[in-house]
């Protein structure tokens, strides 16, 4: 699995585990989110993760291509709660707590 960036005028993605310029209040969340989704058997259905940071809050948003599970909406719900952001997601399939917003 890779967590990064994508390069410059492809579509190929730079491993990456931390990032210097990245705002210090998300500080090693890459390895954390690696580390976190490893446990899961496939990852192929999320496409996409993007963090958006405010000034005094952020936003973690899940693009995925099938509806996600417990034990996922578990693991990024866990990510949020230690990095402040709140987690927005698309195709819910189960009751969603008011700490999360839908798409």
């Amino acid at each position: 699995m890779i967590i990064g960036f994508r390069r410059r005028s492809s579509n190929l993605l730079t491993q990456i585990d931390n990032c210097p310029v990245l705002d210090s209040r998300l500080d090693n969340i890459c390895a954390s989110l690696r580390d976190a989704l490893e446990v899961l058997p496939t990852v192929k259905h999320l496409t996409h993760l993007d963090i958006s940071l405010g000034d005094t809050g952020g936003l973690f948003s899940v693009r995925h291509v099938k509806p996600l599970n417990e034990e996922e909406l578990t693991i990024f719900t866990s990510v949020c709660d230690a990095y402040g952001l709140t987690l927005q997601y698309e195709k819910a399939t189960v009751t969603v707590p008011a700490t999360r917003s839908v798409m």
